[in-house]
């Protein structure tokens, strides 16, 4: 007779984990947030990896004057497992950056565990970073090139999305990173709002969340 199959896991009402190995999500989150949006920031979607279904979702200020904006990547969090650019939350934290600092606000998906195990993520957000500094040759997105300063680009994220901000500044500060075509040169600053650095024991790196943004 066969075992039968019962959930083993599961994290918010989104992800499902079975006993036989299978994976089932939702695609909406297990929260109800209303999208707060006044209409002072317009946004849209695209899609920076056709190959892997992975888009990105682009915000701007409508009254942005004459200037060019810095660029602001926000990779959100969920644990490597949940989370998307289209949930409420992140739309709103979204909004709220580009009409606060005046920014153009970048917030991509990336892969998730446990069907895509990490470095996947990281690969991902390498990617659309690179996918935005191809916008700023002959062919990009206008919507995009012609409000962002591309010599100004920030990464950030929270929980998951703070860790993959960190690796980024990682990887593309190092020499071994360094000379690859279409590249950005560097990062201005990084921002992570409680990075998950992992261990198999508590300590003192990755065993509370700071009582406020580390850059």
């Amino acid at each position: 007779m066969a075992a039968e199959r019962v959930v083993v896991d599961e994290c918010r009402g989104v992800l499902f984990v079975y006993s036989d190995g299978a994976v089932e999500r939702r695609a909406a989150p297990g929260f109800a947030t209303p999208v707060r949006d006044d209409g002072s920031v317009e946004w849209k979607d695209a899609v920076f990896d056709a190959a892997r279904g992975l888009g990105v979702r682009l915000y701007r200020p409508r009254e942005r004057g004459g200037g060019r904006l810095p660029v602001f990547f926000y990779y959100h969090g969920g644990g490597f497992c949940i989370g998307s650019r289209t949930w409420p939350n992140c739309q709103n934290y979204c909004l709220r950056l580009a009409a606060e600092l005046g920014a153009v606000v970048v917030a991509p998906d990336y892969r998730l565990a446990p069907e895509h195990r990490l470095p996947a993520a990281f690969e991902d957000a390498e990617n659309a970073l690179l996918w935005l500094a191809s916008q700023a040759r002959p062919g990009g997105d206008t919507w995009v090139a012609e409000a962002a300063d591309f010599g100004r680009v920030f990464v950030s994220g929270d929980s998951a999305g703070g860790t993959i901000a960190h690796h980024l500044a990682v990887r593309f500060g190092s020499a071994s990173g360094a000379p690859r075509a279409g590249r950005p040169r560097a990062f201005p600053a990084t921002s992570s709002s409680c990075p998950f650095f992992g261990a198999l024991k508590p300590n003192a790196v990755g065993g509370g969340f700071p009582g406020r943004t580390r850059s």
